[in-house]
């Protein structure tokens, strides 16, 4: 499904461009602006895709040994992380590695409980590098 976006969504998300909609993939919806996918929505929330120059969100810095895992959907595990920023439980994240987003997350808990485990799943990925909202085949 496929819905242009009102000049009021524009205006909510700074979008200048009239060529912009918005559109199902998977389990939440894509807003495309002149062909590129800038926002999801998912639950409800709009946050930044990877092709958003303007991310601004809490983030969490994940080591070498993730980046395979992360970069192929799975969740981001407390191992793998070594800088956890502030964020609450459901809050939108940026995974960064070596200080390049690489993927885009739900909290599935909060940064205070996340520094205090030593395992388990930190980061729901919805979104990452090499996916096909990244590579434009959505």
């Amino acid at each position: 499904m496929k819905r242009s976006l009102s000049n009021k969504e524009r205006r909510q998300l700074g979008i200048k461009s009239k060529n912009a909609h918005i559109q199902s993939y998977k389990d939440f919806e894509v807003i495309v602006v002149d062909g590129k996918p800038l926002f999801l929505v998912i639950e409800g929330k709009t946050l930044p895709s990877l092709h958003n120059p303007q991310i601004e969100l809490p983030s969490i810095e994940v080591d070498k040994g993730a980046v395979p895992f992360i970069l192929k959907g799975a969740k981001v595990l407390r191992p793998g992380i070594v800088d956890i920023g502030n964020f609450n439980k459901g809050d939108s994240v940026v995974v960064k590695y070596q200080g390049v987003p690489i993927a885009i997350g739900i909290a599935l808990v909060g940064s205070e409980e996340a520094r205090e485990m030593e395992k388990g799943a930190v980061i729901k990925t919805v979104h990452y590098k090499g996916d096909a909202l990244w590579k434009g085949t959505f």
